[in-house]
């Protein structure tokens, strides 16, 4: 199956108008989609991210996305707040990436897969 990737940079969680326009181009690709097997949406976070803006961004993008994409792991010295308040949203972690190649650098996120993106990880032993 096809993977396209759809950069929604500059629509900011706290503005209403384009994510208004971002709801409806979902409706419309889901719709579309539909027929040929489905859409999936992915929010992507950098895992820098503080908690509580991780928690604002969630809370306005859970019920148009089915899962977390966690980008920047390489750049974090601890597990990331955004795993975890991706969790408690009911969201799963689905991809990881740790360098600046797409989508070379994707990889699925499985635990041992995140934990081991991490630069303390690489230091470890």
């Amino acid at each position: 199956s096809d993977v396209v990737l759809v950069d929604t940079s500059g629509r900011g969680h706290r503005d209403d108008r384009r994510m208004g326009e971002l709801e409806a181009f979902l409706a419309v690709a889901r719709e579309v989609a539909g027929a040929s097997g489905g859409l999936e949406a992915h929010l992507v976070l950098a895992a820098p991210t503080r908690a509580q803006e991780v928690e604002a961004v969630l809370g306005r993008y859970r019920d148009l996305v089915g899962a977390v994409l966690l980008t920047k792991l390489d750049e974090c010295e601890v597990p990331p707040a955004a795993a975890t308040a991706a969790g408690a949203a009911g969201l799963p972690l689905s991809y990881g990436s740790a360098g600046q190649r797409v989508p070379e650098d994707l990889f699925l996120a499985w635990p041992d897969q995140v934990l081991r993106a991490l630069p303390a990880a690489g230091r470890a032993g």
